[in-house]
């Protein structure tokens, strides 16, 4: 509401600010029936920029007689101070209903995209949303919206108290004058409302009196309930929220270009191998995999006729990390023989940068080896 304020203060006639804060309230009716349905994302259609627009064009479309008939609920009531001059005499047009509602549908859907990595702003073209990975202080923003709410707040006001002097200088007679008229008739009108508000106050006090056990117990029973399903309902949100954060920044690492190569010493043991499979481990994420570690084993006919260890290291991202596995003469012979089946797998483990364990996420990939292409093909994969 704070940017909204400062709108409003900018050009008051032509921004309405009930309207802006209605579009607030409608987009957060959407968040809030997820968290009652325990469901995730909280941010879906409603969410988006498409979203934004009928929400806007539907508020544009009620905001300006909404906006009016609080206005002249608002100055039914101020017209009973006489000390001061309260009530509204802006009016509400289509164009300040318009500005409003979509000026606060715009800006919510933009704010949201800074914080939430559930939000997709762009669907149903595109499921991006780049704003996300701004590293921006969600503080600092909010620090920002109430500085300008307060800025808002005191233009405003400032801007209608001088209005409304320069209003009372042109015409104190007749605004004398009226309110001396308007005062016998008020105590009149209101001489019944008092009396009868007397008597609905007698009868509440009168029944609270008897009732008054029962109302406090009930009270504290329904208070701790709200609260229970408020903080339930927000940490259930919590962490999935959490949960799906860690999976849309997972490090991700795939098995690539694996071949026959040439003969090469093994650094475990100092022997030269006359033989070689070759690979590329690749981490396509945005974050580094952290303490990467596994085997590599060579298959065949069902059994395992050679193995390899991956020191555990940190992959980064868009990183080839090339591995070896050594054979001697005789398997390489009997792997690209076309009587044989030949096959590598590879399960390497590792974690994030976020604070996962050690060993959260596991890639598994199988090659089998074609004698007749003379390369392999990828048979399976599994990403955990």
């Amino acid at each position: 509401m704070g940017p909204g304020m400062a709108i409003k203060a900018a050009m008051p006639s032509h921004f309405s600010i009930v309207v802006f804060g209605f579009t607030q309230i409608a987009f957060d009716l959407e968040v809030l029936w997820h968290l009652t349905q325990h469901d995730y994302p909280l941010h879906t259609f409603w969410h988006t920029y498409l979203g934004a627009t009928i929400i806007a064009a539907v508020l544009t479309v009620l905001g300006k007689p909404t906006s009016q008939w609080i206005k002249g609920a608002w100055n039914r009531i101020a017209a009973q101070c006489r000390d001061a001059d309260l009530t509204v005499v802006v009016p509400t047009t289509w164009i300040a209903s318009f500005s409003g509602a979509f000026i606060g549908a715009f800006s919510h859907i933009l704010l949201d995209s800074l914080f939430h990595p559930d939000i997709e702003p762009l669907q149903p073209w595109s499921s991006d949303n780049r704003l996300c990975g701004m590293m921006v202080d969600p503080h600092r923003v909010e620090a920002i919206c109430i500085l300008l709410g307060v800025i808002g707040l005191v233009w405003f006001f400032r801007h209608e108290i001088r209005k409304r002097k320069a209003n009372q200088q042109i015409q104190p007679i007749a605004r004398q004058q009226r309110a001396q008229a308007d005062s016998s008739r008020w105590r009149q009108e209101n001489m019944k409302l008092i009396q009868l508000g007397n008597l609905v106050l007698t009868k509440i006090r009168t029944h609270l009196e008897k009732c008054a056990r029962f109302y406090e117990i009930t009270g504290v029973v329904l208070a701790i309930l709200i609260s229970f399903l408020s903080l339930r309902s927000t940490q259930d949100a919590l962490k999935l929220q959490r949960k799906e954060f860690a999976l849309r920044n997972r490090p991700f690492v795939t098995i690539r270009e694996l071949h026959f190569a040439g003969s090469a010493q093994s650094p475990a043991t100092g022997i030269l191998y006359p033989r070689t499979v070759e690979f590329q481990m690749v981490n396509i994420a945005a974050i580094p995999a952290n303490r990467l570690h596994g085997t590599t084993r060579a298959i065949l006919n069902s059994n395992m006729v050679a193995q390899t260890t991956i020191i555990p290291f940190a992959l980064a991202s868009d990183v080839f990390s090339r591995s070896q596995l050594f054979l001697s003469e005789g398997i390489y012979a009997l792997a690209t023989n076309t009587a044989n089946r030949f096959e590598i797998i590879t399960d390497v483990y590792y974690s994030g940068m976020l604070g996962e364990r050690l060993d959260e996420y596991h890639t598994s990939e199988r090659s089998i080896y074609d004698p007749v292409l003379g390369k392999f093909a990828y048979d399976a994969a599994e990403y955990k």
